[in-house]
């Protein structure tokens, strides 16, 4: 009995030291590293967004403000504050909804010591928060509204993913669980918050001065540019190669800038047959696999599974949109060790590196060798594609591990 309390004990030490590893990780990584500046970030176009419809203005006045109205109008309250401020509000904020959502996938996974250190480690190890911070996107956000869609039971969980699809649009493939698991007063919600999200900010905007949406919307149908990984940006790369001297096309590098972004209608019917594929052949495979038919337990799996097929399929995929794999991840890295599978767990932590930082560290090595992306399209084909891909691999692998 002795001996067994000695390493009853070990394990708990063992356990607290690396959830305080992981605790001061996150703290440096996202915390003291990224600590908001008066210089301005992503969030400026939020803010500005916001200011508008304080002062009775549309809020694509601001022209890089291009999604729904919704988070421009609950921005409302932090554009009476200046903007450093309100970047500082909207710091704290993020990490409330990040850290909320890791307490929440903690609870549902059983507050076991597994659970603990998986997440603890995902979300200090992550790392593409750390960008999500720094630019001042709502990926945080995004991340818990996921969480509560995946864990949540009844109609919370639905209504929530109606809400994530108002923010921005790649939660909305979370409506598709609802069928699968006939659950009708579920879809309702999930319908129900879309549309009332979607409609009263829409409807506030025509009571504005100013356009009731963005100039141009070409970038609902994709950007080839560099730091979008997705299925339909590789297809774009592909379509736009670089010359014979290896320079990289000009949308490669300024595809960003998404308002002034044009697109002939061959590119948009590449992209858009390239999303479409993706999407159509992953939810096939989740069909096939489940039959039809998910129980309430299998909801969290499928539901990070269909995030991750979103994330390879969505016309635009920014790198830090991967903050969002969190959840899926740690799900399949927790099965991994609870089935003592280690073979699983280490394919699982080659897929997670592949989502994120091999890519993110090999291009920003390259890249701030000359201040600038390097004439090398062969490595730049290979860096900006394999995200996707590891998002494909991880969309198989969690619907893998649902019983049919």
């Amino acid at each position: 009995m002795t001996g067994m309390s000695a390493r009853a004990r070990a394990r708990r030490l063992l356990l607290i030291a690396f959830v305080a590893a992981c605790a001061i990780w996150y703290s440096k990584q996202n915390v003291l590293d990224v600590i908001p500046t008066p210089g301005l970030s992503d969030f400026r176009f939020y803010y500005y967004a916001a200011q508008h419809i304080l002062h009775g203005e549309s809020p694509f006045l601001t022209a890089d403000y291009i999604y729904p109205p919704l988070l421009a109008c609950l921005l409302v309250p932090l554009a009476a504050f200046d903007y450093y401020t309100a970047r500082w509000i909207w710091f704290v904020f993020s990490h409330v909804c990040l850290l909320t959502a890791a307490f929440l996938l903690w609870r549902r996974l059983g507050r076991d010591w597994i659970a603990t250190t998986v997440i603890a480690f995902v979300w200090g190890a992550g790392w593409v928060a750390q960008d999500s911070f720094a630019t001042g996107q709502p990926d945080p956000l995004l991340t818990l509204l996921i969480v509560v869609a995946c864990v949540s039971s009844g109609w919370i969980g639905y209504a929530s993913a109606g809400a994530g699809f108002a923010v921005k649009l790649i939660p909305a493939v979370l409506g598709l669980l609802a069928p699968l698991e006939r659950n009708w007063r579920g879809l309702m919600a999930f319908f129900a918050s879309a549309g009332l999200l979607m409609a009263i900010p829409w409807a506030i905007v025509a009571l504005l001065r100013g356009p009731m949406a963005p100039a141009n919307t070409d970038y609902l149908y994709g950007t080839p540019c560099v730091l979008s990984w997705s299925i339909p940006s590789v297809a774009l790369r592909v379509l736009e190669p670089p010359g014979e001297d290896g320079k990289l096309p000009q949308d490669w590098v300024t595809g960003w800038d998404l308002p002034r972004l044009r697109l002939s209608p061959e590119q948009k019917a590449v992209s858009l047959s390239a999303a479409l594929a993706t999407l159509t052949a992953g939810i096939a495979l989740l069909w096939f696999k489940t039959r039809g038919r998910l129980s309430a337990e299998q909801i969290p799996i499928a539901g990070t599974a269909l995030i991750a097929l979103a994330l390879a399929a969505s016309p635009i995929a920014w790198w830090h949109y991967q903050a969002m794999q969190y959840p899926g991840i740690a799900l399949l890295l927790y099965g991994a060790i609870r089935a003592r599978d280690w073979r699983r767990l280490c394919a699982a932590l080659a897929c997670a590196a592949f989502l994120f930082p091999l890519p993110a560290a090999v291009l920003r090595f390259y890249y701030h060798q000359h201040e600038h992306w390097p004439d090398a399209p062969g490595l730049m084909y290979f860096w900006t594609s394999v995200t996707p891909l590891a998002s494909l691999v991880l969309f198989a692998s969690l619907v893998a591990t649902i019983e049919a």
